[in-house]
């Protein structure tokens, strides 16, 4: 079973957003990671992650330059907690 808590938060000024969440496998934690949103898109710009082991844990972050939709979503698709309006 895979389990998420999902939290938004507002960063550095209210147009920089940040998406919070933790996994949970089989009841035991398993990662957690943060989306930093780009200010005026709804794309990630960055995304922190920590994944745990038995002998340890294992970070990444990644930085997103360049992003290329080729079909836009509609915002009414999008749960209302992550929106702004």
């Amino acid at each position: 079973m895979l389990n998420l808590r999902v939290q938004v938060s507002n960063l550095q000024s209210a147009d920089e957003k940040s998406i919070t969440f933790d996994i949970t496998v089989n009841g035991q934690p398993a990662a957690e990671a943060k989306l930093i949103m780009t200010p005026g898109s709804p794309l990630p710009m960055q995304r922190e992650q920590v994944v745990f082991f038995e002998g340890g844990e294992m970070r990444a972050k990644e930085i997103y330059e360049v992003i290329k939709v080729d079909d836009m979503i509609d915002a009414k698709e999008v749960p209302s907690k992550f929106r702004d309006d």
